[in-house]
């Protein structure tokens, strides 16, 4: 699997447009999935950077320390410096310890998550699986709370997929979307958020009133490259057409 998400990542295009997360959030998930962006990073050595970074960490190729090393060597080669001088050494700054670690981490988990999400696809001996802490947050979210406005938020055939109370659910139930901040049906379901996915048996499921009939006739989720098209209707016309620009020279 570790290979899996080495090449998910460098098979991800380059995006280096100066977009928010929020702008980022609104493009659809096909999209965000075939891109490797960095919140208001436009600077295409950087990216490049960090992809190569990220897809290390995810074959376990290199350690924390040594990817830290490489990436500042990286960056300082490429002559890389903040857009805004009163962005150094703040969290918007790429070469901070703290900014560096959660982008290579986020990716490193988004691939993990979307590797994980293809193996157990239509899985009959694990078809459903449960949300678990697995990291301790000083504030942690109320993910029960999130949970039950995502399971209410399901229409009628997509609850009998799911647990109300307890957080298990089908592997192709919508609720793992809805419960997702980036419109995913995979972990990470928000930033650092320290909760992952434990497998849970085909019996077990039924025993918690999961509903099984039509599970694994067919697809259970698309990942059609003719989806992955950007969302232009947030950018500023700028922005929009510096991101067509782009896209048509790769």
């Amino acid at each position: 699997m570790a290979t899996d998400q080495k090449e998910h990542i460098e098979e991800k295009k380059l995006q280096p447009i100066a977009l928010s997360s929020a702008q980022w959030e609104a493009m659809s998930r096909e999209f965000r999935e075939a891109s490797f962006w960095i919140a208001g990073q436009e600077q295409v050595a950087a990216l490049a950077v960090y992809r190569k970074a990220a897809a290390m960490v995810a074959a376990g190729d290199v350690s924390s320390t040594e990817v830290r090393r490489a990436v500042r060597a990286a960056l300082a080669a490429a002559n890389y410096m903040p857009a805004d001088i009163d962005d150094v050494g703040t969290f918007r700054d790429i070469r901070t310890p703290a900014r560096m670690e959660f982008i290579i981490r986020t990716n490193v988990e988004m691939a993990a998550g979307y590797a994980r999400h293809k193996a157990f696809n239509g899985s009959l001996s694990h078809p459903a699986q449960r949300l678990v802490r697995a990291g301790h947050r000083q504030q942690p979210r109320d993910w029960e709370q999130r949970w039950r406005i995502a399971y209410g938020s399901l229409p009628p055939g997509e609850r009998e997929k799911a647990c109300a109370g307890d957080m298990v659910a089908r592997n192709d139930c919508l609720i793992w979307q809805r419960l997702s901040r980036f419109d995913q049906p995979y972990p990470p379901f928000d930033y650092n958020s320290g909760m992952v996915l434990r497998a849970v048996t085909y019996s077990e499921a039924v025993a918690l009133g999961i509903a099984m009939d039509g599970y694994g006739d067919g697809e259970q989720a698309s990942f059609a490259s003719d989806a992955r098209k950007p969302d232009l209707s947030g950018l500023t016309a700028e922005q929009a057409a510096e991101l067509e620009k782009w896209m048509a020279a790769q």
